[in-house]
């Protein structure tokens, strides 16, 4: 996987390079208890430090094209619930609307598939 320096030695200006490596946010406090109120994905890779019981965070709505891949890291002391955008959406083929959970020190990739379904691959 390239890196943004080896990205930039190449001759890749800053941005560019940042945008194909991707979005990095971190030190996130998950809020929330349902899909109405858990905190939007900022970045494309968000790593949450502060995970209180049942709160969680919210896969993007727009802006999102098939194949987009969203990291979650949860080095919270509560499992994380990663809510699909809308009530309609799911996620690894579960209920619609409800929540993926993300065990405290575990990564989640969040795949998208159309229409607000999303695949899920979560580390061991």
């Amino acid at each position: 996987m390239a890196t943004q320096q080896n990205l930039m030695g190449s001759g890749l200006p800053a941005v560019t390079a940042a945008s194909v490596v991707g979005q990095f946010t971190g030190a996130l406090t998950a809020t929330g208890t349902t899909l109405a109120t858990a905190l939007a994905l900022p970045s494309d890779v968000a790593v949450f430090t502060t995970t209180a019981s049942s709160t969680g965070a919210r896969l993007p709505a727009t802006g999102v094209n098939l194949g987009d891949r969203w990291t979650v890291v949860n080095y919270g002391a509560q499992a994380l619930s990663v809510f699909p955008a809308t009530a309609t959406g799911k996620i690894q083929n579960g209920s619609a609307g409800a929540a993926f959970s993300v065990a405290t020190v575990k990564v989640a990739e969040f795949i998208y598939l159309g229409s607000d379904n999303w695949g899920a691959v979560l580390s061991a």
